[in-house]
């Protein structure tokens, strides 16, 4: 499933602006009435070359840059995880007679 990325802008009443990257992912409710509806959490970087996401942990940066900078490295962790996802399991028998 392809994520969707944003970026969240609160502006003060001081007129300070703090960005938030998030990442989206669509998913289905079922009910009376099946509902599509996409569910966005804040990124986190969790030490130096690890993310996280958390709908109630706040990330706050001083620019768009700086927001958008993390969600490109998140992009990055993101590839490198699923290239280490299992892929294919076979198994191999020994001691046959």
């Amino acid at each position: 499933m392809k994520a969707k990325y944003r970026i969240q802008i609160n502006e003060l009443n001081n007129g300070v602006k703090e960005y938030i990257p998030q990442i989206g992912y669509v998913k289905m409710s079922f009910g009376f009435t099946i509902d599509v509806y996409t569910s966005w959490e804040n990124i986190i970087i969790d030490g130096v070359r690890d993310f996280n996401t958390s709908p109630n942990i706040t990330p706050l940066y001083k620019t768009e840059e700086e927001a958008m900078g993390v969600i490109e490295k998140y992009k990055e962790y993101s590839k490198v995880l699923e290239s280490k996802k299992v892929n294919n399991i076979k198994f191999k028998e020994l001691n046959k007679k």
